[in-house]
């Protein structure tokens, strides 16, 4: 049984290498930066989702969503 998405990933898994590269690279400089951390990451459907602009419907499917905080500041991304 494959997993949702999985074939896509196989396929690109360059591009995929990549989305892991970044973050592995970002949660490093983390560590070494007082008072910073990534929270989370995370891949896949987890990250699409639909609105509507007037009677469309759209389809937002990003690389990945996370969440970086400095001190008491948070962003996701």
């Amino acid at each position: 049984m494959a997993l949702r998405g999985e074939s896509w990933r196989l396929q690109y898994i360059q591009h995929t290498a990549g989305i892991y590269g970044f973050f592995a690279g970002l949660a490093q400089m983390a560590r070494q930066q007082p008072e910073q951390v990534l929270r989370w990451w995370e891949t896949s459907a987890k990250c699409e989702r639909r609105y509507k602009v007037g009677e469309q419907w759209y389809n937002l499917r990003p690389d990945a969503l996370a969440k970086y905080q400095v001190r008491s500041q948070q962003v996701r991304f």
